[in-house]
């Protein structure tokens, strides 16, 4: 249908010669974006129905389906975006069939049959967004196949208004359920208990929306953007519930320390829970989640018992912006490898670190003063206009034996408040080490902080945009590890667009010119802040052009450096001309296996400061005790670990 030019009248009997057909499917890539539309003015015969397995038709133009049709056959019904009102104006035969019904963007639908017995075998129910649709949970609570159900942004759902109304239930979900509830008021005054027990009778009654439950064997519950202030309990009871999304839900003021019950549950999302102000005590331990979004919630502490949280691999909090600090438990989250904050903007500080941590974003957390030490393994830092920051305690990462595609970020854009150590010397360390650690993989490395120094490891530099290089003798044996590319950049004024391109061209000379060959990269920044910034971008030798990798006829180079300005509406390059921004020099590094020795032997002893974590967090200590590193892909077959766990053996880095 995104194809039609225009729209179009389909007969009535347009399928009446179609005897077996077993599959219609009229589809729209987006039916949020068609402009023309099939239209059915007669309605449709019955001649293709009775042998129908896969129905589908987007943005389906009557009000029902034909009460005459015989789907006793049909697996799926897909009627997206349609002006259904309600499947069938009358009772129609079974769909013992059915396992999965689509009805999504039907805005005009109103109610949908009790389907536990026209269709007792389905698994898969998607309402999302059918805004006109005023009751669910009686037509699908005895559906005991059911594990996906979808009712985002269904905002009409009377039952859980309802829920919602009711003072005493919501009394009832903080405390946890009814045992622990009449616990509580056992120590408390009981002026409200008559009014208690008065209503209490309506939440066991057959008629009350509170005791309506879901169907049983759900993994997957949807409950986007429902005007709800309180989990349903039933949920709870959920015992197979895998997966659970209540983001949006904009009047929801409390999850029940019951949630903790959820035993099989791998993810919970609460974004934009703007009223949600605490986040429930975790009484038992979670073995499953392993993802947690609370971005966008008015949440403003997380209690220290999320350390029961013991699988947790992703913790989502950007833009919480009434936190101001994390418990200090945090740092017994050891399977915990992505830890995403930006937009905290009252954090202001972080405790203590897990061990497993590769990931941690805290762009724009603008009261942020102090990164902790950081974790032997973390390999993306993005602290990206952290105009508060001013330190990082410590941060010697694990040089591993990394292969595979591996992409690195180091990241101090705007961070003008760093303190001269961190500026001087630990950042730009660790920029180096990132670039190392990745040798033997096809990897990327985009870096970026303040300052006005290329580093010493880049022996090629110079002021200005463009430098004359003499080849390294090992460009083309297995010395050669990679390239990196580094300039200064000022800038000047604020750019319109926020957006810099910095483009590096390498054009390689010969004596005859018979084999010339040029080698282009770029990379991009967002530049308002007017500090210099060092940029790094650093290419593996095994993801370099083949042509450059086998060069060998060429003996000099030149390099030549621009900058252009990047429109992220539009996507495209253009210039704006030094009156932004400048670049002030520029280097070229041909990293060698003799680099990497000379490294570790500069920072062997750096390294012994970290001999404490490692004995804490290690899961096996060294056999050998050695001070060097030894990456981990260099270890016998038999030496199994746990990812998660990263293990350092010893520590002395090897090139393979």
């Amino acid at each position: 249908m995104s194809k039609i030019s225009r729209d179009v009248n389909v007969c009535r009997a347009a399928f009446s010669k179609m005897c077996n057909l077993r599959i219609l499917k009229i589809y729209c890539d987006n039916i949020h974006d068609s402009k023309f539309k099939l239209y059915l003015p007669q309605g449709l015969d019955s001649y293709l129905w009775d042998r129908l397995i896969y129905f589908q038709w987007d943005l389906y133009p009557l009000k029902s389906l034909p009460s005459h049709f015989n789907l006793r056959n049909l697996v799926e019904l897909i009627l997206r975006g349609s002006n259904i009102q309600k499947l069938w104006n009358r009772e129609v035969q079974g769909l013992p069939a059915l396992r999965r019904m689509d009805l999504s963007y039907s805005k005009l639908l109103t109610k949908i049959p009790d389907l536990s017995q026209l269709a007792p075998n389905l698994e898969s129910i998607n309402l999302e967004c059918c805004k006109s649709l005023v009751q669910v949970l009686p037509s699908v609570q005895s559906l005991h196949k059911l594990t996906n159900l979808n009712l985002n942004g269904c905002s009409k759902l009377r039952e859980f208004k309802e829920i919602s109304r009711s003072r005493w239930y919501l009394d009832l979900v903080k405390c946890g359920g009814i045992k622990n509830f009449l616990s509580t008021i056992c120590h408390q005054k009981l002026t409200f208990l008559k009014s208690f027990t008065n209503n209490i009778s309506s939440l066991s009654s057959p008629g009350s929306y509170s005791c309506q439950k879901f169907p049983v064997n759900l993994t997957v519950l949807h409950l986007r953007s429902l005007p709800i202030e309180a989990v349903p309990l039933s949920i709870v009871s959920l015992s197979g519930l895998v997966e659970l999304d209540m983001g949006e839900c904009k009047r929801l003021k409390s999850l029940p320390t019951s949630i903790c019950k959820l035993k099989s549950l791998e993810s919970l999302d609460l974004r934009y829970c703007s009223e949600l102000e605490k986040f429930p005590e975790i009484l038992e331990p979670m073995e499953h989640l392993t993802n947690l979004t609370i971005s966008g919630a008015g949440i403003k502490e997380l209690p220290e018992s999320i350390a029961n949280l013991i699988s947790l691999k992703a913790l989502t909090a950007q833009s919480c912006k009434e936190i101001e600090f994390l418990p200090n438990k945090l740092c017994d989250l050891r399977k915990l490898t992505s830890l995403y904050l930006e937009g905290c903007s009252k954090l202001q500080k972080l405790p203590p670190l897990p061990p497993a941590l590769s990931v941690l974003e805290v762009k724009q957390c603008k009261s942020l003063k102090l990164l902790p030490d950081l974790p032997l393994f973390c390999t993306v830092v993005d602290a990206r206009y952290c105009t508060s920051l001013e330190k990082i305690s410590d941060w010697r990462t694990a040089i591993q034996n990394i292969t595979g595609k591996y992409i690195s970020v180091l990241d101090f854009f705007g961070c003008g408040k760093l303190d001269q150590n961190t500026r001087n010397t630990i950042v730009p360390h660790n920029a180096i080490y990132k670039i190392l650690q990745s040798v033997n993989s096809v990897s990327e490395a985009e870096l970026c902080y303040p300052g006005d120094q290329i580093p010493k490891w880049f022996k090629i530099q110079n002021s200005g945009t463009s430098l004359k290089i003499k080849l390294p003798p090992f460009l083309n044996n297995d010395n050669f590890l990679g390239l990196a590319f580094c300039v200064v950049l000022e800038v000047n004024k604020e750019i319109p667009c926020a957006g810099v391109s910095i483009n590096f061209k390498l054009n390689f000379k010969t004596i005859d010119d018979d084999c010339p060959g040029e080698f282009h990269s770029s990379m991009s920044v967002t530049a308002n802040k007017f500090l210099d910034h060092v940029l790094i971008m650093y290419d593996s030798k095994w993801s370099l052009p083949l042509s450059l990798q086998l060069n060998s006829c060429s003996s000099e180079a030149s390099l030549h450096v621009w900058h252009s300005f990047f429109d992220y509406s539009v996507k495209e390059n253009f210039n704006l001309g030094s009156e932004y921004c400048e670049i002030k020099k520029c280097g070229v590094w041909f990293v060698d296996k003799e680099d990497v020795e000379k490294f570790n032997a500069e920072t062997i002893q750096s390294k012994k400061k970290r001999q404490r974590f490692d004995n804490e967090y290690c899961s096996e200590p060294s056999a050998s005790g050695s001070d060097q590193f030894v990456p981990s892909g260099l270890h016998d077959e038999e030496d199994h670990h746990d990812e998660s766990h990263p293990t350092i053996y010893s520590k002395k880095f090897r090139v393979m």
